[in-house]
């Protein structure tokens, strides 16, 4: 039966990297890994191994692809988490009404990439992770990227891009983003009430405030996240990346204020476990170090268009996000500063 390995994978890793802005590595399990599953799962299934929010997780998906009989696969789940010892998740490439409610209803793990992600065992880690639940309802955060469409927008629409005037595939080539993504990050905006989605087939974004008042708007109804997703020490910078600033090495370049002895810089997280696993980063820690790279939920210099070479530091409504809930009076004092003298 033909299988869809390499495709599989690129579908899980973009997926996840779009819900929860984090690259994962996915890796096929081979027989001499599958020793202790009976030989009928390991003939009806291709299993892949991830990490996810710090847990193993392993990915069931089915080798037949047609008809799938939840009560079987809710049986052979049972039984690969009792072998294995790890929560299982069941990858499907299409999942109707009826197999939808009845996975849910059985509580089991499942993905189907690039429309809807269900994993009840892992619900405690992903509040953690989106804070998006309270008293009153529940609050829509946007994702990252589609905090960076937004931004892109207010910040490239005066000079070369205004993303109203492309459809989801020239935004895609523009932003480095797949189209999957766009699409995705397209209906959040939507969600939110930023935007309306123009077309069918060959869709469109248009933006229901100017710009001023759209910033105003996401920042009073609290949707924008921090783009930053951790901090670590280095003691050398990486010679083969262009880094920006960021924090208040960036922020004395919008304003008066002193930028500190400590190096802040930015760097894609993508970019980061590059140079992570080729060891060019030395004494990464999270303690200090002689500099401290902020590791972003999207793509720092991408954010600024075709003119991220012209620019040493984060753009400034990212650094704006990134420093909002400082206590430091200069620093509050410095963010008033760069929003006052930003050309709406």
């Amino acid at each position: 039966m033909k299988t869809y390995n390499s495709q599989t994978k690129s579908k899980i890793q973009e997926y996840f990297k779009i819900v929860f802005g984090l690259d994962i590595q996915v890796d096929q399990l081979g027989r001499s890994d599958l020793q202790d599953l009976p030989l009928y799962i390991r003939d009806s299934y291709l299993i892949y191994r991830t990490i996810l929010l710090d847990k193993f997780l392993l990915l069931l998906e089915p080798k037949e692809k047609g008809g799938i009989r939840i009560s079987l696969i809710s049986a052979n789940v049972d039984v690969v988490k009792k072998r294995m010892g790890y929560p299982v998740v069941v990858l499907l490439n299409t999942c109707n009404a009826l197999q939808r409610s009845r996975l849910i209803e059985k509580g089991i793990n499942f993905v189907v990439p690039g429309l809807q992600l269900y994993l009840p065992e892992l619900l405690m880690d992903l509040r953690e992770l989106y804070p998006s639940h309270s008293k009153t309802g529940e609050r829509l955060l946007l994702r990252p990227s589609s905090q960076f469409l937004l931004l892109f927008h207010l910040l490239n629409s005066v000079t070369r891009y205004s993303l109203a005037e492309f459809n989801y595939k020239s935004i895609a080539a523009i932003t480095g983003y797949s189209q999957m993504a766009i699409t995705l990050a397209a209906d959040n905006l939507e969600k939110t009430g930023l935007i309306d989605i123009i077309g069918t087939k060959d869709k469109s974004m248009s933006f229901r405030y100017d710009k001023k008042d759209l910033w105003e708007k996401v920042l009073a109804s609290e949707l924008v996240r921090n783009p930053v997703r951790s901090r670590v020490f280095v003691d050398n910078m990486p010679t083969d990346i262009q880094l920006l600033k960021c924090n208040v090495s960036a922020l004395s370049e919008y304003s008066d204020l002193s930028p500190g002895d400590l190096g802040y810089y930015a760097i894609d997280n993508t970019d980061f476990r590059y140079l992570e696993k080729g060891n060019a980063l030395e004494n990464v820690n999270p303690d200090e170090g002689r500099f401290c790279l902020e590791v972003w939920r999207y793509n720092p210099r991408r954010i600024w268009g075709d003119t991220s070479g012209n620019h040493s530091s984060v753009d400034p409504l990212s650094l704006y996000i990134s420093l909002q809930d400082s206590t430091d009076e200069r620093i509050e004092m410095a963010l008033e500063q760069l929003i006052r003298e930003f050309k709406w």
